[in-house]
């Protein structure tokens, strides 16, 4: 029995062989208070244990995958995570956070076995809500996150970016936030000219702009990203960088 309700074989997890109790994947829902009660012709004897987890390293149990598609249809991504204490799920989408609107709700929920379902639902999916999607997993012991990429069909459209910060001395990223596939060039400026200037600055395949060693006299400022696409399809976004 566990918590004075009898335990039965057959969830696939919990298995008896009369003399032992084993209990697969061990999730939140498996702690509390167990007893075994052995009868005979004229008496009985009960044992009681009680079971308690731990702190645990969130883990995703369930990620999403990349998908291509056209502009139209409804879109759903979904992370599952379990850990102790009981994990809490944000989002980002090209390392910004997501913008709700009517189309694009963010949701999450725990079940039964204190996992936790988190998910983006896109009611339409549009050229702008491509990009590569982040989840992230947290508790107080730590966290693991998951990254797909969600590439839909049309011409480049870069998302608006606003202000960002650094810290001086330490490493920056920040990735060109667009949207539309393929896209076959993202391009970084700063003050007109194109990037990289110095061996401090890396501009990567994906798009993301890497600054290692940031320096506020040099590297604070304006600058912008650049997707292209064929048919000279392009789009640009203005970003500042403030350095601390």
């Amino acid at each position: 029995m566990k918590d004075g309700v009898s335990l039965r074989s057959g969830d696939g997890r919990v298995t008896s062989d009369g003399r032992g109790l084993r209990l697969e994947s061990l999730a939140a829902v498996d702690a509390g208070i167990y007893q075994c009660r052995a009868q005979g012709h004229q008496d009985s004897a009960l044992g009681t244990a009680l079971v308690m987890l731990g702190d645990t390293l969130p883990m995703l149990k369930y990620r999403f995958i990349e998908q291509s598609l056209q502009p139209g249809p409804a879109v759903s991504l979904k992370c599952v995570a379990q850990g102790t204490p009981t994990p809490a799920v944000s989002w980002l989408l090209d390392g910004f956070p997501l913008q709700h609107s009517p189309r694009l709700v963010v949701g999450q929920f725990v079940n039964m076995e204190g996992d936790v379902i988190s998910h983006v639902n896109i009611s339409s999916v549009s050229v702008r809500d491509g990009g590569l999607y982040r989840c992230t997993a947290a508790n107080s012991v730590g966290n693991t996150r998951h990254q797909a990429r969600l590439n839909v069909y049309g011409v480049p459209m870069v998302r608006p970016m606003g202000e960002v910060t650094a810290v001086a001395g330490e490493q920056f990223i920040i990735t060109c936030p667009v949207g539309g596939w393929p896209i076959n060039m993202i391009q970084w400026q700063k003050g007109g000219k194109k990037l990289p200037l110095s061996r401090r600055q890396t501009v990567s395949v994906n798009g993301s702009l890497v600054i290692n060693n940031v320096q506020r006299a040099i590297d604070e400022g304006d600058y912008s990203c650049t997707a292209s696409a064929r048919h000279s399809h392009t789009s640009t976004q203005p970003v500042t960088i403030r350095v601390l």
